[in-house]
């Protein structure tokens, strides 16, 4: 199954244009995840409560970070996540 990082932005947030670049680059490095850049304007009725600035990265409906994270920790943080999903189903009992 896939997991989902989606990146929420505003057309005049400064540092927005980084995290599409982000999104692009995790979008590259993690075939296993659909990265998705939402633009925040667009429905705001839509938004998840927990989403209160631009840009916000959340992972499978949940905030990791507020604001740009390096690309160092953002990499590292999807790889943790991405590897302990696929342990789980790996598992056997």
């Amino acid at each position: 199954m896939k997991r989902i990082l989606s990146i929420y932005v505003t057309s005049d947030c400064v540092a927005c244009d980084r995290a599409v670049e982000m999104a692009r680059l995790a979008d590259g490095a993690f075939p296993m995840l659909d990265v998705n850049v939402v633009e925040m304007s667009s429905g705001l009725d839509s938004m998840p409560v927990e989403v209160t600035a631009a840009p916000t990265y959340v992972l499978d409906g949940q905030v990791i970070h507020l604001g740009n994270p390096s690309q160092g920790w953002l990499f590292e943080r999807l790889s943790k996540d991405l590897r302990s999903a696929s342990n789980v189903g790996t598992q056997g009992g």
